[in-house]
């Protein structure tokens, strides 16, 4: 198989560099009206990740009023759904739901998309249903505006370690810690699956991939190691929802088998949409920049690992010191950073004290988030990618210098989708709906306008799917935007 090695990575160099582009914008947010923010995702990003994942998006309140509630939809002119409400003390992670801070009176509402629109829809009410006017700030570093993030990891879950590794992800569950399991799919027969499937189900568990036979450098089968590993865990496991989005579920972490990797698993991972490679090596804080070369997060290790040390094992990066443990994770609260801990469960030596000990120390914090590894970097990646339409947060009453009409949202829409424009000089104005075949279906506009910011609602209820194009007319010129009308 070695042979085959260099004309596959020059196939996947190939594929590779027709795919790879920098980080984009892929995330839009508008402010429709003083009260309400919607937030729309690319399709495609759609499909490709899913997002289900909660962000949390911070709005500002023109004032706080008790008795706050807020609402969420997604898809205009749908049912205003409320999102329960968290305090600040209560210990909550990766749901919907919002939190008022009232001092600053800000709104910190947390909501993943749906599989049935690309938008979410946000405002804010008091106790009658009356609008409070809201302005979107930014989208949180961390989930719910969180200090810092905590996140775990543990290698090699197959057969013939299921009584270790359910034995620590008991005592990782009491404690509410989620751990990316990283899974050795070859020779994994019904009943492993089995096991693995009743570890999901119970929570706090991620199903990452390990490869099938946790092969050393080169491997003799690159696609069936990775590709294959992930087929397996899809084709025979169901994935915890927040992995989920409509039938469609998602593998976001790969953990590089003897912490190591080259040119072509890398181009794999890309190529099967991972986010990010976790190797072995400790020391790493924060999260890992995205890396335009390989098109995901850059590869990165762990702060620390709670194995045995080497000078027992022979091997590893694994610590006994409860110093160090915890005086990592001190470092890591201190720089409002990202404490990465990982174990092998076949070493882990639970009696000795010291595991439960530092999880007991970093654990159950309300200030922390706490997160799988693949939804940590789901969530860095939207954060990361989002871009505010400033020009929809200008005031009414503010001149506009240009004449644009901007792109209709969202899109693709069913059946209602808002078309915002611009004027900058008094002038008849006329805004033409045509079809693929350039038949003009609807005239929504036809009059006189001074120069400001105009939004047309279209409800395009009994007309076909299909593409369609929004025209712009007047004095400054045509603008024409194309619109994609779904059933």
């Amino acid at each position: 198989m070695r042979r085959y090695a260099i004309p596959l990575l020059l196939f996947l160099l190939i594929c590779f560099q027709r795919t790879t582009h920098a980080q984009e914008k892929f995330l839009f947010v508008r402010q429709a009206g003083a009260d309400e923010v919607h937030i729309a995702i690319d399709p495609q990003v759609h499909i490709d990740y899913g997002f289900s994942y909660p962000l949390t998006f911070a709005l500002e309140l023109s004032a706080f009023e008790e008795g706050a509630r807020a609402w969420y939809r997604y898809r205009q002119g749908g049912a205003w759904l409320q999102l329960p409400e968290k305090s600040g003390g209560d210990f909550f992670n990766g749901i919907a739901a919002v939190r008022f801070e009232r001092g600053s009176s800000t709104a910190y509402l947390s909501l993943g998309f749906s599989a049935e629109s690309d938008s979410i829809f946000l405002r804010i009410t008091n106790a009658a249903r009356k609008s409070i006017p809201a302005r979107f700030n930014r989208i949180c570093t961390y989930y719910d505006d969180r200090e810092m993030a905590v996140t775990a990891s543990a290698d090699d879950m197959a057969g013939w370690s299921r009584a270790k590794f359910v034995r620590t992800l008991h005592i990782t569950r009491s404690y509410r810690l989620w751990v990316s399991c990283g899974i050795n799919s070859g020779g994994a027969d019904a009943a492993v699956y089995r096991y693995i499937q009743a570890q999901l189900d119970s929570g706090y568990v991620e199903a990452a991939c390990h490869s099938r036979s946790h092969p050393s450098l080169p491997y003799k089968d690159y696609p069936g190691e990775i590709t294959g590993n992930k087929e397996d865990i899809i084709r025979n496991l169901t994935l915890p929802a927040a992995f989920t989005s409509g039938e469609r579920e998602y593998v976001y972490t790969w953990i590089a088998p003897n912490g190591r990797t080259n040119a072509i698993i890398d181009s794999l991972l890309t190529l099967n949409k991972f986010l990010f490679n976790r190797l072995y090596v400790s020391n790493f804080f924060g999260l890992s920049p995205w890396n335009e070369k390989i098109h995901m997060f850059t590869n990165a290790g762990v702060t620390r690992a709670f194995d045995p040390p080497a000078s027992q094992l022979g091997w590893g990066i694994g610590t006994n010191d409860l110093g160090s443990l915890n005086g990592a994770f001190d470092k890591a609260m201190s720089e409002g950073s990202v404490y990465h801990v990982m174990c092998h469960p076949n070493v882990v030596e639970w009696e000795k004290g010291y595991p439960v000990q530092h999880l007991a120390y970093i654990c159950n914090r309300p200030n922390v988030w706490y997160v799988a590894v693949g939804h940590l970097y789901l969530y860095h990646l939207a954060q990361s990618s989002y871009q505010v339409d400033s020009a929809a947060f200008a005031g009414a009453e503010e001149q506009p210098e240009d004449f644009i009409l901007q792109q209709n949202y969202p899109n693709p829409f069913n059946p209602e989708t808002t078309i915002a424009y611009r004027l900058a000089g008094t002038g008849r104005v006329r805004l033409e709906l045509y079809n693929s075949r350039g038949e003009m279906v609807e005239r929504l506009v036809d009059g006189l306008q001074n120069p400001g910011h105009y939004r047309v609602v279209w409800n395009a209820g009994g007309r076909a799917a299909g593409v369609y194009f929004c025209r712009l007319i007047s004095g400054a010129g045509t603008e024409t935007r194309k619109m994609l009308l779904v059933r």
